[in-house]
């Protein structure tokens, strides 16, 4: 049992980190973001 409360405990970490490494790349980034869409656009369509 303690193998699979450890794998809860790493999986809930992951999750967590995951959702703050989200909430942090929607505050920074949204300008890169609007900024490289046109330029991978030009990518696709040139």
């Amino acid at each position: 049992m303690s193998g699979s409360t450890l794998q809860r405990n790493v999986l809930s970490a992951l999750a967590a980190l995951l959702v703050s490494a989200v909430m942090l790349g929607a505050t920074i980034a949204p300008d890169a973001a609007i900024a490289a869409s046109p330029i991978s656009q030009q990518v696709v369509y040139a």
